[in-house]
């Protein structure tokens, strides 16, 4: 995926029903935090998809900086939404980035670091990508179930489970093809093991939700498998670009007593170039 500028890549490969569906060309992806309207933004959203939509949102445009119909957000593969948010997530300095983790060996438990590539998740997601579902055994059953949505997990929110069995069974059931939704026998899922094998089957078929990687302590030795929440460590990187952006507005505020809309207005280099300045003066 090569760079546009230092502010903006292409935005990651979607299939061309749904850029037929949209009417879209093409689209890219934009650093966060750089624009006023990134300082809106809640990131306190009780609802994690709803405040990565809105950020996909805002930082998605086409050639003329148009932003795609939300509902083009909500209709993409939740693998594929962790990319976009990987990906802005690490705009400038795409190469590499580290994650950090903690040993689960409880006698050592030291801190950890991982690094890695947009290029590498770029490519497992590449890897991982069918546009006639995937076929899973789970018991004495074959399924054929695609990736799920935005529309999916908006549907799943708005149900009421008793129990972890009857939720994942909507899951399922949301998953498989139409046909096999019409002969779906939810008494065939025998056994106590069912929701473990589906578990296992999403990690495989959609890499990124539930990204995991085999790491060796370098303090113990011991070797693990650690889950890390993609998702997540793209918000905490999201929300400190916010944070810089609102901790440079007040910066610039205190000392040129410009308002927060003509603060917001400035390109980011000069942003940059004013607090450099004042940084100077105060360590004088």
């Amino acid at each position: 995926m090569q760079e546009l500028n230092r502010d903006r890549i292409p935005f990651p490969p979607i299939s061309e029903a749904i850029k037929r569906h949209f009417s879209l060309g093409d689209l890219s992806l934009r650093r966060f935090g750089i624009l006023g309207e990134d300082r809106e933004v809640n990131f306190n959203q009780p609802l994690r998809p709803y405040l990565e939509v809105e950020i996909l949102e805002c930082c998605t445009c086409d050639g003329n900086d148009i932003a795609p119909n939300r509902d083009f957000f909500w209709s993409l593969e939740l693998g594929t939404r962790i990319e976009c948010l990987l990906a802005i997530a690490t705009i400038p300095g795409r190469s590499e980035f580290t994650i950090p983790l903690r040993c689960l060996n409880p006698e050592c438990k030291q801190s950890i670091e991982i690094d890695f590539s947009m290029e590498e998740f770029s490519n497992l997601q590449a890897e991982s990508k069918s546009d006639t579902g995937t076929e899973i055994e789970i018991g004495n059953q074959r399924f054929s179930i695609r990736k799920p949505t935005g529309f999916d997990q908006l549907y799943w929110l708005k149900q009421s489970f008793p129990d972890e069995k009857s939720a994942v069974q909507t899951m399922l059931q949301t998953l498989l093809t139409e046909e096999q939704k019409a002969t779906f026998d939810p008494a065939a899922l025998a056994g106590e093991n069912w929701v473990q094998m589906f578990d296992r089957a999403m990690e495989d078929i959609d890499p990124l939700v539930n990204f995991k990687v085999g790491v060796n302590c370098p303090y113990c030795g011991k070797q693990d498998s650690h889950s890390i929440d993609l998702g997540e460590f793209s918000l905490q990187r999201l929300q400190n670009a916010q944070k810089y952006l609102l901790e440079t507005i007040h910066r610039l505020a205190s000392r040129y007593h410009w308002n927060e809309r003509e603060i917001s207005e400035l390109p980011a280099w000069r942003r940059d170039y004013y607090l450099a300045i004042i940084d100077r003066e105060e360590n004088r």
